[in-house]
């Protein structure tokens, strides 16, 4: 990129050394003007000659041309350097702007050029807190762009992100990764800087460099490289069996989710299965989808069967699970599962809770997220696992409901272990719910107070009563409003 400034910079020179009389502006429909020297123009195009090189514009999107003196070219090309983040160049045009015989011209030169610089201080004296620390490697080696330290400028990168201002963040980061050039981290920022700001080419470059020489010549598009790129600047260990990775994978994107899987063809509604659960969700536990912290999509990984589920995952008598890993533009947020006849009315809705969950009430109790998640199923879902609660209670072997709060009552290793779990969590979140005048979000509250202070305490807390639970637990248990799912 240092080359590619030097040869801005000469070029810049050159015409304004070839130009002294002024150049041309051609202003565009969309309210945008272009500086430099017109080289030809015809009824179908015209071609202006401009510091970045030569630019071919179809003549319907040429509103205007007009001939500027030299000092208006030089504020106009001025504008257009600081626009572009090229503030030394943008400099140097505002300082010969400002020697201009015309005492008006002059006069904007040395304004513009004091707002430009007033607006960089500004930007140089903010530093946000990133919400997760990131450290540069030590073996960086180089002068920062905007703050005071490389590290200064890893940070306003990553809030240039946050914020989608692409441009910004891969000005910074094209400096940090020449300052450290073996970093992956850096490289992979870099490359979704560039993502963003549709530089595709340089995006693919970045991540391909993550992922290692097998990927340099990777066909996949640039989104698939990014989400792969992204799992490994988490921490991943991607090899070839690695899900996505291989040649049996295949992906799929909604706004919100892309879908791994491995099948030939699926239908448009395979696409809308997970968004349709995050609106259920969302709506079920009274969630502002703005109260998500979502950076990239939500990675879905749909293996073949539930055997190839459980040898890669070593996850037994599950039918999926959630994770986030810290990737260093966010939490990457995953889903893995397989398809059986529950995935789409069951699974999807519990996992997506489960990434809901940890945004909105982190440090939940592992039965309050397990209960919380299940409250998000359909209805026959959850009738049948309380129908296996009631089973539990009449064989007098269902846990003590303070026991079952302290969390000492372990998931359980047989089919019907794991029912009767899930069954006490859901009717105990359940319970909550109704004690908290219907309000997920406030049984939520209670669930963290048991969580921190013990079910006695956390309980008192929230005006509650052990008497009061047990007796709300008892009603929801023996609610027969839907009849239990056949799954």
């Amino acid at each position: 990129m240092r080359a590619r400034g030097v040869l801005i910079s000469a070029a810049l020179g050159l015409l304004l050394a070839a130009g002294p009389a002024g150049a041309d502006v051609v202003q565009l429909t969309t309210g945008r003007t272009i500086s430099g020297t017109i080289v030809s123009e015809d009824d179908e195009q015209v071609v202006i000659k401009t510091p970045d090189g030569r630019v071919t514009l179809p003549r319907r999107l040429v509103k205007a041309i007009t001939r500027q003196g030299r000092g208006e070219t030089l504020l106009a090309m001025a504008r257009e350097r600081a626009t572009a983040g090229a503030h030394e160049e943008a400099e140097r045009l505002y300082e010969q702007a400002a020697a201009d015989p015309d005492p008006a011209v002059a006069r904007r030169a040395r304004e513009e050029q004091a707002a430009v610089r007033a607006r960089r201080e500004q930007a140089r004296a903010h530093t946000p807190a990133p919400s997760t620390p990131l450290p540069m490697p030590d073996e960086a080696q180089g002068q920062p762009v905007e703050g005071q330290t490389l590290q200064d400028d890893l940070d306003r990168a990553r809030h240039a992100l946050e914020k989608g201002d692409a441009a910004r963040a891969r000005r910074l980061l094209e400096n940090l990764v020449a300052a450290s050039p073996q970093s992956p981290t850096l490289r992979y920022l870099l490359g979704r800087a560039c993502e963003l700001s549709r530089a595709d080419g340089p995006a693919r470059e970045a991540y391909q460099a993550v992922l290692g020489p097998d990927f340099r010549r990777d066909a996949r598009p640039t989104a698939w490289l990014g989400e792969l790129a992204r799992r490994a600047a988490a921490g991943e260990a991607l090899t070839a069996d690695s899900p996505g990775v291989g040649p049996a994978w295949r992906r799929a994107e909604s706004p919100r989710f892309a879908i791994y899987h491995p099948f030939e063809r699926v239908e448009p509604w395979f696409t809308e299965e997970p968004e349709a659960a995050l609106r259920d969700v969302l709506e079920r536990l009274k969630v502002q989808e703005r109260e998500l912290r979502l950076s990239g999509r939500v990675q879905v990984v749909i293996y073949g069967t539930a055997d190839d589920y459980q040898r890669a995952e070593a996850m037994t008598l599950a039918g999926g699970h959630a994770q986030e890993l810290a990737a260093p533009d966010g939490r990457l947020k995953m889903i893995r599962t397989y398809p059986d006849r529950t995935l789409y009315r069951r699974t999807y809705r519990h996992e997506v809770a489960h990434l809901v969950l940890h945004d909105v009430a982190p440090g939940l109790p592992g039965w309050a997220s397990e209960g919380a998640a299940t409250f998000t199923e359909p209805l026959r879902s959850r009738a049948w696992l309380r129908h296996a609660v009631v089973g539990r209670q009449q064989a007098g072997q269902l846990p003590d409901l303070m026991t079952f709060l302290r969390g000492e009552v372990a998931r359980g290793g047989t089919v019907e272990d794991v029912r009767a779990y899930y069954g006490q969590a859901v009717v105990t979140f359940e319970a909550l719910v109704q004690l908290c005048e219907d309000s997920p979000r406030k049984a939520l509250t209670v669930c963290r107070r048991i969580g921190r202070e013990g079910p006695e305490r956390g309980l008192l807390s929230a005006g509650l009563s052990r008497t009061e639970l047990q007796r709300a637990f008892d009603r929801v248990a023996a609610d027969r409003s839907a009849p239990p799912a056949d799954d």
